[in-house]
């Protein structure tokens, strides 16, 4: 199984929270990953106001920016049709949803395109980066300005991009009258990865969002708060091994095909695990009390993780597809997922003699369903790259 190799990977993730009272968000996140290309679109759009109404706007506005993007319209021409599909509301006189644009490719070619949100910040070693911008007008947008900015992004930027929610916020309390705004947003970034170099895009979106809410009169947000994060590093990888080899005479090459990676590991699987332990000579220390409805975790020296087989990768499938997280093992195992960029899953196709049926080995299609629609989660969902190996 070769690596993936890329001159840069870009971690893509967001945080959002809703307006108090409300039941739907106002503002829409849509990342699109185009392998091939090697090139990720990252749309962030606020609708007016707040609730379905906004939801509809903003997520109308993010789904045709990434299309247009994506395909290479353009630019003049796909600003222009999403222009005309979003009007101008005639007592505020400003558009119904705003949006930022991130168009880059892995080699660090990067184009923003901004209208109404607040400026995207730009993070490079400890300082913020300003970036030379152009505008476009138009008479038949209703006087609404689009700023684009081109620039190279280097290996260890983050770039982050801010719905109004989270620079307004506490916006006319005793204690922020002006907002956070973005300066304040800024400051915080800097000290935050001044003390933990190495957070996450994740962990970024999340603790602003956050920090932001903390600003507001009783801890109540008064608008939707959005933060998204592309941070361009180096790939995590892990590796993921469920099931023994078809063969008896493939479990050396299995155990040392986990021996030799470098990456986090993770064992699903009782019988798995005894082999791999038997060829790695090495010692299996099991949990005793089951956590969550799923059996316990395990440990075994030079893997990260053991657990049960089906039953866990069938709960990682399904928080996966909900985005939730509870106490089980299958948590913990999402969390790794969710917190590495390129997952290798090996899967033995060997069935369990004590489950077989001679005329449907059921657990052998079961195991391959839940890969397959974990791989498609986890590329299409979450953005990984992800390579499954049978044997």
């Amino acid at each position: 199984m070769d690596n993936i190799q890329a001159p840069l990977l870009i971690e893509v993730d967001w945080q959002s929270t809703l307006k108090t009272g409300q039941s739907i968000c106002g503002d829409s996140v849509v990342a699109v990953k185009s392998k091939e290309q090697q090139r990720y679109v990252l749309v962030v759009s606020d609708g007016l106001g707040s609730g379905v109404k906004a939801s509809i706007l903003s997520q109308m506005t993010a789904t045709m920016a990434a299309k247009f993007v994506s395909s290479d319209m353009e630019l003049p021409v796909s600003l222009g049709v999403m222009m005309d599909a979003l009007p101008v509301c005639q007592v505020r006189k400003i558009s119904y949803a705003t949006f930022t644009i991130v168009d880059s490719t892995l080699d660090g070619e990067t184009r923003v395109i901004e209208m109404g949100n607040p400026p995207f910040l730009l993070i490079r070693n400890h300082a913020v980066v300003r970036n030379d911008s152009r505008q476009i007008s138009s008479p038949g947008w209703s006087g609404r300005k689009i700023t684009v900015t081109n620039m190279k992004i280097e290996p260890g930027d983050r770039l982050v991009v801010l719905s109004d929610g989270i620079t307004q916020a506490g916006l006319g309390s005793v204690a922020c009258k002006l907002g956070w705004r973005s300066k304040g947003c800024e400051d915080y970034l800097l000290s935050r990865l001044q003390q933990s170099p190495d957070l996450s895009a994740r962990q970024i979106a999340s603790e602003v969002v956050k920090k932001a809410i903390t600003f507001e009169p009783g801890f109540l947000p008064h608008d939707d708060m959005t933060c998204a994060v592309m941070y361009y590093r180096k790939p995590r990888e892990l590796m993921l091994m469920t099931g023994p080899p078809f063969r008896d005479s493939k479990d050396k090459e299995w155990a040392n095909r986990l021996y030799n990676f470098s990456g986090r590991k993770i064992v699903c699987g009782g019988t798995t695990a005894n082999i791999l332990a038997r060829e790695l000579g090495a010692e299996i220390k099991t949990g005793l009390k089951p956590v969550g409805g799923l059996p316990a975790m395990s440990s075994m020296e030079g893997v990260d993780l053991v657990t049960e087989g089906i039953l866990t990768l069938t709960r990682v499938v399904t928080l996966l597809e909900n985005n939730e997280s509870d106490s089980s093992a299958a948590a913990v195992i999402v969390e790794e997922l969710k917190n590495h960029d390129i997952i290798y899953i090996c899967v033995g196709t060997r069935v369990n003699e004590a489950h077989q049926d001679p005329t449907l080995p059921a657990e052998l299609d079961i195991r391959r369903n839940i890969i397959k629609r974990m791989k498609q989660l986890l590329e299409d969902k979450y953005l990984k790259e992800v390579e499954v190996d049978y044997l």
